[in-house]
């Protein structure tokens, strides 16, 4: 007589058949978790802790004032622009730069493009070619910056006018940062978040990718 496959009692585990208990959120979850304290340390337990950021997918107990990010919809590697996205309440690159440093950052780059400048010339290939006419000095500018913070272990392959830019982007995003409502609570509590031009590139081409989605 043939042997049957086993059969598994009511309180017993197939191991052969599928489980309703994915350890994948878990792992998403601790994966964000540590790619955030990797960049800013214990603040990140401390955010969490005092409820002002939360991981879990779904938390009902978030306060409505404390960042919630969905392990399952940030993308590796983009762990530090989403949370910097959500905590400066999902803010356009016009919005942390201000309306006249933007336009002023836009012809920077249109005239290093024009100077034949390899960086400004890489950021506007970059433009994707189905970006909404509104949003195509914003993908000019996003461009600029990760292609240049790209090279900042290089600095000698960046000229003068591409380290202005660099400079200008980032303190004009700092200080826009500072009055965000996550920042100035952090300060309350004698902390923050350094944000780098690293930070700050990746930053500009999350909100970008996240106001065509």
């Amino acid at each position: 007589m043939p042997m049957s496959k086993k059969q598994p009692l009511d309180n017993e585990v197939d191991d052969n058949e599928p489980s309703d208990e994915s350890p994948g959120d878990e792992s998403t979850e601790q994966s964000v978790r540590s790619a955030l304290t990797l960049r800013f340390g214990s603040l990140i337990d401390r955010m969490e802790k005092r409820r002002m950021l939360s991981l879990g997918k779904g938390d009902r107990m978030a306060a409505s004032n404390c960042i919630c990010l969905d392990p399952a919809e940030v993308d590796p590697g983009r762990e530090v622009a989403a949370l910097l996205f959500e905590g400066g309440g999902r803010a356009s690159i016009p919005e942390m730069l201000g309306r006249k440093q933007f336009a002023d950052l836009v012809a920077q780059v249109e005239s290093l493009a024009k100077a034949r400048d390899k960086s400004a010339i890489g950021a506007v290939m970059m433009i994707p070619d189905d970006a909404p006419d509104k949003s195509i000095d914003a993908w000019l500018l996003a461009g600029m910056m990760e292609i240049a913070v790209g090279k900042l272990d290089r600095p000698m392959s960046l000229d003068e006018g591409v380290r202005k830019f660099v400079s200008a982007f980032s303190g004009a995003v700092r200080a826009w940062w500072l009055k965000t409502e996550l920042d100035q609570k952090l300060a309350r509590y004698g902390q923050s978040l350094q944000l780098t031009p690293r930070d700050i590139g990746a930053l500009a081409v999350y909100s970008l990718k996240e106001a065509d989605d």
